[in-house]
């Protein structure tokens, strides 16, 4: 054997572990150090709020009165044989109302949020009609008899829930503008007077879309201001149907209103 190679062979072996503990990092120690992606900017509109309201409502509300065929009767007409439009009265009354609700900012300025509010309301429209029947023949016993009626109708709003959903752009660090849409169940009162047998009126219920749009302003750490109007159409509301208790004059007395409303509010909204 060769005794010259032993110190080679043994400088071989004692560098070995020291390339192994001293040389340079592999590069998949390297590939393994994770970069965290930048975290979301917190919006002061993000959370949930609750808040309370003060207003003022419109609504444009006009009555329409029919006589004719009871329903379920073999009549020799279609449609009604006298029938009578009210003209379309516009009201207005305070609102007040709370609601509740929730939402996020998704990125660029964008914000989403979802609410559920119920607002009571003073909104009433009434008018009044006088209708004189003048028959030019006379004799003791004319047909039909000359007389004067009023006649008059009364249709209010009593108040009114919302589901809405809003979307937002945030202006600056304080202020947001938003557009608002959803669903608004309403309820109401109706009478009419002079052909009315129920006097005391009659309630009703009417759902609508309801779309809207405000602005938002920080006031506070956790409270803002809402500056907002809606408008919902409720369309067409039974409000009367009277029967003949005569069998020979098979008729019926019908009245519908039509309802629309529109508001204008102011809210406090606090965040939680």
């Amino acid at each position: 054997m060769n005794m010259k190679c032993v110190p080679l062979v043994a400088i071989t072996v004692l560098c070995a572990p020291m390339a192994m503990a001293g040389g340079p990092a592999a590069p998949a120690a390297e590939s393994a150090v994770a970069t965290s992606a930048p975290a979301r900017a917190a919006s002061p509109f993000d959370g949930a709020w609750a808040g309370i309201s003060v207003g003022k409502g419109y609504s444009s509300i006009g009555v329409t009165a029919g006589i004719g065929p009871q329903e379920g009767i073999d009549a020799p007409f279609v449609g009604d044989l006298i029938s009578l439009a009210y003209p379309d009265s516009g009201a207005s009354g305070r609102t007040l109302g709370v609601e509740a609700g929730y939402g996020r900012s998704f990125g660029n300025g964008w914000y989403w949020g979802a609410q559920l509010d119920h607002t009571s309301t003073a909104i009433d429209a009434n008018a009044n009609l006088k209708l004189s029947i003048v028959n030019p023949i006379q004799g003791p016993n004319p047909y039909p008899p000359s007389g004067e009626a009023d006649f008059g109708y009364r249709v209010g709003i009593s108040s009114m829930t919302s589901a809405l959903g809003r979307i937002g752009y945030q202006l600056n660090d304080h202020s947001m503008v938003y557009g608002l849409g959803g669903i608004t169940a309403a309820r109401g009162n109706a009478s009419l007077e002079g052909l009315s047998t129920s006097q005391s009126g009659r309630s009703f219920t009417a759902a609508a879309v309801t779309l809207g749009m405000g602005i938002e302003t920080l006031v506070g750490e956790k409270t803002s201001l809402k500056l907002e109007y809606r408008s919902s159409n409720f369309g067409d509301q039974t409000i009367e149907s009277i029967d003949s208790t005569v069998p020979s004059v098979p008729l019926n007395f019908h009245a519908t209103a039509s309802t629309r409303a529109d508001t204008i509010r102011v809210v406090l909204a606090h965040r939680f």
